[in-house]
């Protein structure tokens, strides 16, 4: 994890996830490969530190060598600090606490100190926190739940929620995860909501030489918006499929599709068969976005209403027989 500070109980940032190996015996050094990523409202993405770390020194500058999202193609440096490391006045050893102590260990063999570091400070006000609260028990394991409250037994669902960062929720979050979705056309929908989809419009602000045009109607930058469903192609596979079903409700507007898809107030039938149509679609249209941009064998939008419908009535076929016919 990472942190804005040394002190390590408070909300992580970041999670640090990759590898690193040992580079000799002669000296202390390791060659690492680190992605940092970060999921937060304020920042989105992820990038790569990668090279040699002499972690025996006290500060290293590691080149950061690219990244997706807010940090697409990230150049740099990270600096890194050693906090704790065997041998040298740190970590353990300021604290006076042998890695294999238990807690009825520290309390007995040691004093309480006061360090310059905040994290140290923090791990000796808990200690004598549960010193001042401790009673006769035997000591139980057990597990931080929801709102910080222990727990006896194991909760998958908790421990993902502390180990992440959170956000608020979204209102469009019940059209885009809902049970009996397939995973990969929800994927593909909520990288659309968040717009981070590489469409050509996109492209153009990485790289000012490539083509933003649509590849769907050869008219129009291509935008979220356009792709889904401004775009002459699109549009005629999504009139298809939808009319008869959105009725007076028909729109090609992706803000208000996304509304629409969300609204928690329409037959519980409908409102499946609207968000898998939809997500269906938006699947289908950018994988044909994506085969055209590779100069792959183009399809007409006549295919995909068929492949759609088909996927549709087996995806229906196969929650009926689920729910024995009451779905």
């Amino acid at each position: 994890m990472a942190y804005r500070d040394q002190n390590y109980l408070s909300k992580p940032v970041a999670r640090v996830q990759g590898f690193f190996f040992y580079h000799g015996k002669a000296k202390y050094d390791a060659w690492i490969a680190w992605i940092v990523v970060f999921n937060s409202t304020q920042h989105k993405g992820s990038f790569t530190i990668m090279g040699e770390n002499p972690f025996i020194e006290p500060t290293r500058d590691l080149p950061i060598v690219g990244g997706i999202g807010d940090f697409l193609m990230t150049r740099g440096y990270a600096t890194l600090t050693t906090d704790h490391f065997d041998g040298r006045v740190r970590g353990v050893i300021d604290l006076g606490i042998n890695r294999k102590m238990s807690v009825a260990e520290a309390w007995r063999t040691r004093r309480r100190r006061r360090h310059r570091t905040d994290s140290f400070n923090s791990i000796e006000e808990m200690l004598h926190s549960k010193w001042q609260t401790r009673t006769e028990q035997r000591d139980r394991v057990l597990w931080r739940g929801k709102n910080d409250t222990f727990k006896s037994h194991f909760s998958t669902k908790d421990t993902w929620n502390h180990i992440r960062t959170t956000s608020n929720t979204v209102a469009w979050h019940k059209g885009v995860w809902f049970t009996h979705a397939t995973p990969k056309y929800s994927f593909c929908v909520w990288l659309a909501a968040h717009d981070r989809l590489a469409t050509g419009a996109r492209m153009l602000k990485w790289n000012r030489g490539a083509s933003g045009v649509c590849n769907l109607c050869n008219s129009c930058i291509e935008t979220r918006d356009h792709l889904f469903f401004s775009c002459s192609f699109s549009s005629e596979i999504w009139d298809s499929l939808a009319r008869g079903l959105l009725k007076q409700h028909y729109t090609t507007d992706w803000t208000q599709l996304l509304t629409l898809i969300s609204d928690t107030h329409t037959d519980r039938v409908d409102s499946f068969l609207m968000r898998y149509i939809f997500q269906v679609t938006v699947y289908t249209i950018w994988r044909e976005r994506n085969g055209r941009r590779h100069d792959e064998v183009t399809n007409p939008a006549a295919k995909h209403i068929q492949w759609i419908d088909k996927q549709v009535d087996s995806k229906t076929g196969e929650l009926e027989l689920s729910f024995h016919g009451s779905f």
